[in-house]
């Protein structure tokens, strides 16, 4: 790992006001692993890293060196046009039989059981992002 992960690494759990041992237990790991991290003596996983980050709160990116902006990454989408979810094209593919089940058709009743939450899952992004304009 590079000297600026162990850095980050370090300086983050200092300003979050976690002793190492204290962030090792969190992280389900032993203080000289962490320790370890720290030093550049050992590199962690990547499962790890990933624990890392979400519980700084930090992109994986930040920790790693390759940006300076800490704020891990958000799914961002132009304010011309919501974002479009391909559920229309997932229920043209059902409407013309594209998909088997058993090799058979998928029945309507299964259809319409596949296109309710579909529909919601694109209310449900809309909603989100006009929060977050």
């Amino acid at each position: 790992m590079t000297n600026t992960f162990c850095e980050r690494l370090s300086a983050l759990r200092v300003k979050s006001g976690l002793s190492q041992q204290k962030f090792a237990d969190i992280l389900n790991l032993t203080k000289s692993a962490l320790s370890n991290y720290e030093n550049g003596t050992r590199e962690p996983n990547y499962a790890t890293l990933v624990n890392i980050a979400d519980n700084l709160n930090v992109s994986l990116d930040y920790l790693l060196g390759r940006t300076d902006d800490p704020r891990p990454v958000k799914l961002t989408v132009g304010t011309e046009r919501p974002f479009e979810f391909p559920y229309r094209e997932l229920l043209k593919s059902l409407k013309d039989d594209q998909y088997t089940l058993g090799g058979r058709p998928i029945p309507h009743l299964m259809k319409t059981m596949i296109q309710i939450p579909l529909e919601s899952i694109q209310k449900i992004i809309n909603a989100f992002l006009a929060e977050n304009k």
